[in-house]
C-alpha cells in the first residue's frame, strides 16, 4: 500500500489489491484493539476497592448482622440473629461476592476462621476499631500485685502487642501510617488525545496515498510523481 512499483508478491489486479490492504488494515486494527485489551487487563483492577470505615458501609448499603443493635450503624440496616461469630462467617461466605452484608468480631476470631479457611474464605476486615477498653488500676506501694503485673508487662513488650498499640493509637509518632491502602486509578482517555490526533494524521495520509495510486493507474501525469 502506497507503492506503486510493480512486485511478483503483490496482486496486479485493482480489486485484488483493494482486497489486500484492506485486510491489512483489518490486521492492523485487531492488533491495535488486542494490544489496547491487554493493556486495559494489565493496568485497571478487577474487584473494585472494599470500603475502609463504618461510614463507607453505610453509604454502599451494607447489612450488618449481629446479635444487637448498635449506636453507630443504623437498624434499618441491621439483621438480628443469635448465631455466634463462625456461623455468621459460614453465612457470608454462603452468599458469594454479591451480597453485601458485614458483622462484628474480634480480630483473632476472624484471623482463627481464615487460617481454618485459608482455600475458600473471603473474609477481611476495615481499619475503622469498633470498641477501645480503658482500664486504671490502683496499687498500694508495697503491694504484692506489682511485680505480677510487672512482669506480665515485660512480656507483652517482649511480644510486641505494647508498639502495636503505639502504633495503632499514637500516630502522631509517626509521619506516614503502618500500612496505607493502595487503589489503582484508571488513566483517563483525555491523556491520549494527542495519541489519538497523531495517529488519525497518519491513517489519513495512508488512504490519500492509496487512493493516489488508485488513480495513478489512469492518469499518467501523476503516475509520473510517484516514480
Amino acid at each position: 500500500m502506497g507503492n506503486p512499483l510493480e512486485a511478483r508478491r503483490l496482486p496486479r489486479s485493482g480489486r485484488v489489491r483493494i482486497l489486500y490492504a484492506g485486510w491489512l488494515l483489518l490486521v492492523l486494527v485487531l492488533r491495535v484493539v488486542y494490544q489496547g485489551k491487554l493493556f486495559d487487563s494489565f493496568r485497571l483492577p478487577y474487584h473494585k476497592p472494599l470500603p475502609t470505615e463504618i461510614s463507607e458501609l453505610i453509604r454502599s448499603n451494607y447489612t450488618l448482622i449481629n446479635q444487637e443493635y448498635l449506636d453507630y450503624y443504623p437498624r434499618e440496616l441491621t439483621v438480628l440473629t443469635r448465631n455466634g461469630s463462625k456461623d455468621r462467617f459460614d453465612y457470608i461466605q454462603g452468599l458469594g461476592k454479591e451480597g453485601k452484608f458485614t458483622t462484628t468480631s474480634l480480630i483473632a476470631t476472624m484471623a482463627y476462621y481464615n487460617m481454618m479457611h485459608w482455600s475458600t474464605s473471603r473474609l477481611t476486615h476495615i481499619k475503622e476499631h469498633i470498641f477501645l477498653y480503658q482500664m486504671v488500676i490502683y496499687l498500694r506501694r508495697h503491694s504484692l500485685l506489682k511485680f505480677a503485673f510487672d512482669r506480665k508487662i515485660k512480656q507483652l513488650l517482649s511480644a510486641g502487642i505494647i508498639g502495636y498499640f503505639v502504633r495503632e493509637f499514637d500516630a502522631s509518632q509517626y509521619r506516614k501510617p503502618f500500612e496505607e491502602d493502595y487503589e489503582v486509578s484508571p488513566i483517563p482517555l483525555d491523556s491520549f488525545c494527542g495519541l489519538y490526533y497523531v495517529s488519525s494524521i497518519w491513517l489519513s495520509a495512508a488512504v490519500v496515498a492509496f487512493i493516489l495510486e488508485l488513480l495513478s493507474q489512469r492518469i499518467v501525469w501523476l503516475r509520473r510523481i510517484f516514480e
